[in-house]
């Protein structure tokens, strides 16, 4: 499957949120064609830009894209996002229905209510700015330059959606992420997966549970101690035979999702171009596991 295939299930899903979000304030139809042919031709030299021409704090061997709505050509309308300390803080996961309960145990200090944007992004990049009408909260366990949470309601109930920072954040090895963001390492229920056809072409998701979490955790801490860098063509990655689909659970309820991609790539969503680099046995011998 090709990157852009990828990036319109993540659009799909939170186009639907949007739209009820926003009880048909506006009517859009798109087809699955026309989102892939808008991303192929821009969405990352539009809504993503290259790095700001300004000094970055801290010692950092590569930075995300920051996240210029300004420049979004419309994609904005496709994406959940909230401004937060000049940072756009994207959708990540959801808690609705049987899974709400969770949700709002992460809830902690009420930061706010959004400023839902109802014009041509003039206003987009104001303080709580976002598509959703919602309560912000800081989220328990995570630092707020890095998660946060809305809280609202529309017909189908109340629901809380997570968003995370990578807009322009710096990054050295896995650990940036695994341990001092997500805090995966010591916190983990279960680890499942989902083989690539499964995830490529079924409808129905079949996932298969890790049964050696010692061994996984083995693969954890490689990943931690593990290079950042930044791909010059997701396409060439994303189109490669071998890959693996890992989801893991923490105690929290928060899910984390790494694909695996053949020559030793990790992938994380929401960090585009940049992937993990792995150069260890125990990479192959994992992305076996997902086969």
């Amino acid at each position: 499957m090709k990157s852009s295939e990828e990036m319109v299930k993540s659009l799909l899903n939170r186009r639907d949120i949007y739209f009820k979000e926003r009880r048909k304030k506006r009517q859009v139809i798109l087809s699955v064609g026309v989102i892939t042919l808008i991303i192929s031709i821009g969405i990352f030299s539009t809504m993503y830009k290259s790095p700001k021409e300004v000094i970055k704090l801290g010692n950092y061997a590569i930075y995300t894209d920051d996240i210029d709505l300004s420049k979004s050509d419309g994609m904005s309308d496709m994406l959940g996002f909230l401004v937060y300390h000049e940072h756009v803080y994207t959708a990540s996961l959801k808690f609705s229905g049987s899974t709400l309960k969770e949700g709002k145990a992460l809830l902690g200090y009420h930061i706010g209510k959004t400023k839902e944007i109802l014009s041509e992004y003039a206003d987009s990049q104001q303080e709580l700015a976002s598509l959703y009408d919602g309560e912000v909260y800081k989220i328990k366990g995570y630092d707020e330059e890095f998660r946060l949470g809305i809280y609202g309601t529309d017909e189908d109930g109340e629901w809380i959606q997570l968003l995370d920072n990578y807009d322009g954040i710096g990054l050295n090895t896995g650990a940036d992420l695994i341990t001092k963001r997500l805090h995966i390492l010591g916190n983990i229920e279960r680890v499942t997966y989902r083989t690539h056809d499964n995830w490529n072409y079924e409808t129905e998701a079949i996932y298969h549970e890790f049964k050696d979490l010692d061994k996984f955790n083995t693969f954890l801490e490689v990943l931690s101690q593990s290079s950042f860098i930044k791909v010059d063509s997701l396409e060439d990655i994303y189109e490669r035979d071998v890959q693996g689909h890992i989801y893991i659970r923490l105690e929290d309820g928060t899910t984390t999702e790494l694909r695996l991609i053949e020559g030793g790539y990790v992938t994380i969503p929401g960090l585009g171009p940049i992937m993990i680099k792995m150069n260890d046995d125990i990479f192959a011998e994992t992305l076996k596991l997902c086969q």
